[in-house]
């Protein structure tokens, strides 16, 4: 041991052992690495080697013998018996101080320290030590055509690295070990560079050695479109990267570097190590403050930040875009997140696999069990304080707070709908809700691809589709499946086992476009769309059996789009030619049964429909394809008077426009897309609507400004979005090359303030990822 007051410069010569050089004529007391070359002692200018742990007392003694008997050269295969100075003098400097017979450095010409010791056992043995940077088991040495004095003698055949990498691991090394691999999951928290570029210049050869995994997670991160969200981007001027960039052959150089020497000499030394990566030292890697992490939290509520995004294997034909399935966890129906995904066999199998990802509860729960203690705690302060009520202008009864809050106007009116079937929700209660952190929903994403987690389901025929049941019976879980020839089959899944359901009924063989699930009267039914324009209604009976009940057919082209109100009231269905058609789910001729009965139909602009999305709350759904419009569709019941509502246009204009009652009708155009809308989503309370295209903008749409034009009773108006994200503008490195995909959402999911995103981007591959969305939104 040694003190540290060494590299202050003010040292004094202990007692007790210390690193000292043991070359003749030399005072050196302690060594100190130098500020360039660190195996060079920064004092006395002698090499590492030459220093030994001894004692005062030791040392004199050694130094003593050194100038009687000589210093020996201890360069491999050097015959120098004794140091000789050069005769001509020169400024002391590293190349100058070398033996005037053999050429070689002074501090090579010495007694045998414990290191020289330690080293040539080493090296007598490196054939039987395992290399510390690969897997290489053993040192092999060159044949003889490999020049003795070459660089290439000390290198070892089978894994290119030097014979002192193959010797047993020391206390040091261990120590490098620790400190880089855990350095490895710690972000850079210095000042990121203006011009942005914080790689190497060699970064593409670096890249072709580093493993081929697929890291998508610069990619997904979002870039602003707003210009004032932008300048708030740009002040987050921390580095981007999100780990110590180490991999084998960087372990096993820091270690050689580093061999012989003390933990007390390399822990000074190791944070100034630079990051491959991003250029910036070790000690820049290390756990946020505290005072840090609030301004984190804080700048990224500002912007769609990104948590956390993992990619899995998906089948390459991947037939249908809804080929991948997530379910998250609520307070009521469902206490656990599953995914599913469409997987390809080997080639000599003939059966078709779907891969599920069934988290357990205590690890599911995480998700919302803050939310729920603190929703529950918002509740009983309703209670106390109060609340008043005001009339809409459908004359349903929302609730608002006591409390005024500073807000948009127009952010006050939120429809609820009246419903035989539903209570009054309460919309507009400001929670101020305790977020799920960061590292939670990493860990629980991260389990998706937890082979302990999943179960395999093998069909005999294609799968098309599937999809979940967003409600759990007597705690199974079900999943359905649709196939090519037009069967449905579900499967029960309970304790990690899959269960086939008994299939009863197969109206048509039209392969299966999409699959939904719906909850009515304590029954579960499900809806499978197919091919040839029909649209089929299953219940599900005793957990056992799937039974046929009613197809209905419209409209005889393609379905690509089916989704089902919040109160399992009305059916939309989205065709291949643009039609929507709008359908009534209500009681048949007896109390027990479920019915669909056609109500109207109308289009988007042009091309298929691909997705569809209902307000929580009201008679509003959204409509998303090829015609890179989001349409807004609305129910305006005829029991309410809409004599004395709409724009001052309505009421000076000598034409009035009257809305169609009791129908679906187009009522708004929400441009912002340049491609094909993929994926449409309100939040749960309503309050935002987002999609998704394939141009990979993720846009948010205030529903407060979307009713501001349903109260006017305007006709078809054009909305320009002022605000979203783009994803996938940056690239990066994807199978050893550099990935500039296009991102295809498959699925968008609020819970609380975490977006999920289920999108395909490469071939054979599907990302679940989640952003965290900003509290201006909320």
């Amino acid at each position: 041991m040694y003190p540290t007051s060494v590299y202050q410069g003010s040292y004094t010569s202990p007692s007790f052992n210390a690193i000292r050089c043991t070359l003749p004529n030399c005072t050196c007391e302690c060594f100190a690495p130098g500020k360039v070359h660190i195996r060079t002692c920064d004092q006395c200018k002698h090499g590492w080697v030459a220093h030994d742990s001894l004692t005062e007392a030791q040392v004199i003694k050694v130094r003593k013998k050194g100038t009687k008997h000589g210093t020996p050269c201890q360069y491999p295969r050097c015959d120098c018996d004794d140091y000789v100075k050069p005769q001509t003098v020169f400024k002391a400097t590293f190349s100058s101080l070398t033996c005037q017979k053999c050429r070689h450095k002074e501090s090579e010409h010495r007694l045998k320290t414990k290191f020289d010791k330690l080293k040539k056992d080493q090296l007598e043995k490196a054939e039987s030590f395992s290399c510390i940077g690969c897997s290489c088991q053993g040192y092999q040495r060159p044949d003889s055509s490999v020049p003795v004095e070459g660089p290439k003698a000390r290198l070892c055949t089978d894994c290119s690295h030097h014979i002192d990498a193959h010797r047993p691991l020391t206390d040091t090394d261990q120590y490098i070990l620790a400190s880089l691999t855990t350095a490895s999951q710690l972000h850079c928290h210095s000042e990121a560079k203006k011009d942005g570029h914080q790689r190497h210049s060699n970064d593409e050869e670096e890249d072709e050695d580093e493993e081929k995994e697929v890291d998508m997670t610069t990619w997904f991160e979002a870039v602003a479109m707003d210009p004032d969200e932008i300048e708030e981007q740009s002040s987050l001027k921390t580095c981007k990267c999100r780990g110590f960039a180490v991999n084998s052959d960087e372990l096993m150089k820091a270690c050689h570097r580093y061999h012989g020497f003390t933990i007390d000499l390399v822990s000074p030394l190791l944070p100034s190590i630079q990051c491959p990566k991003c250029q910036h030292y070790l000690k820049d890697h290390r756990e946020p403050t505290e005072d840090e992490e609030i301004q984190r939290t804080l700048d990224r509520s500002k912007v769609l930040s990104l948590v956390k995004t993992v990619g899995l294997q998906t089948s390459k034909q991947f037939i249908s875009h809804k080929a991948a399935s997530l379910l998250l966890p609520n307070n009521s129906t469902v206490q656990q997140m599953v995914f599913s995904r469409i997987q390809d066999c080997s080639a000599s199998s003939s059966k078709y696999q779907v891969v599920c990802s069934v988290l357990s509860k205590p690890l599911s729960k995480l998700l919302f069990n803050t939310i729920n203690t603190q929703k529950d705690s918002d509740i009983s302060q309703n209670i106390k304080t109060g609340v008043r009520k005001r009339r809409s202008y459908e004359g349903a009864t929302s609730v608002l707070p006591t409390t005024p809050v500073k807000r948009r106007k127009s952010d006050q009116d939120v429809f609820i709908a009246s419903d035989e079937n539903q209570d009054v929700i309460n919309t507009e209660v400001i929670r101020k809700k305790a977020k799920v952190p960061d590292k939670i929903i990493s860990g629980i994403i991260d389990n998706l691809g937890n082979t302990d987690n999943q179960i395999s389901i093998l069909t005999s025929t294609p799968v098309t589709v599937i999809d979940w049941c967003p409600v759990m019976k007597d705690d199974n879980l079900f999943l359905a499946i649709g196939h090519t020839k037009g069967q449905v089959s579900v499967y029960s899944i309970h304790q990690n086992k899959s269960t086939a359901l008994i299939i009863k009924g197969n109206p048509t063989t039209a392969p299966v476009t999409k699959l939904a699930w719906f909850s009515k009267k304590r029954k579960l039914y499900l809806l499978s769309a197919h091919k040839n324009g029909r649209v089929c209604l299953w219940q599900l009976v005793d957990n056992t059996s799937l039974v046929f009940i009613q197809d209905i057919c419209n409209v005889p082209t393609k379905v690509t789009a089916v989704s089902v109100s919040a109160d399992a009231m009305y059916l939309a269905v989205g065709h291949v030619n643009s039609t929507v058609v709008f359908y009534r789910v209500g009681s048949g001729s007896s109390t027990d049964e479920v019915k669909l009965s056609f109500i109207n139909q109308t289009k988007i602009a042009y091309g298929a429909v691909h997705c569809l999305a209902w307000h929580p709350v009201t008679r509003m759904v959204a409509g998303g394809g090829e015609d890179d419009t989001v349409t807004i569709f609305y129910l305006r019941s005829s029991e309410i008077d809409h004599r004395n509502t709409g724009s001052i246009t309505h009421y000076f204009s000598p034409k009035k426009y009257e809305p169609n009652l009791d129908i679906f009708s187009k009522c708004c155009l929400l441009k912002g897309h340049v491609s094909f809308v993929s994926a449409l989503t309100f939040d749960p309370a309503g309050r935002f609507l987002l999609s998704a295209g394939w141009d990979g903008q993720i846009l948010f749409w205030r529903v407060a400004e979307i009713s501001d034009i349903i109260t006017n009773n305007d006709d078809v108006t054009i909305m320009e979005c002022t605000s979203g994200y783009v994803v996938g503008q940056r690239s990066s490195k994807v199978n050893g090359g550099i990935n500039k995909g296009t991102l295809m959402a498959t699925s968008l999911t609020v819970l609380d303030d975490i977006l999920f995103v289920v999108a395909k981007v490469t071939v054979g591959h599907v990302y679940v990822t989640a952003y965290r969305i900003p509290e201006k939104y909320l």
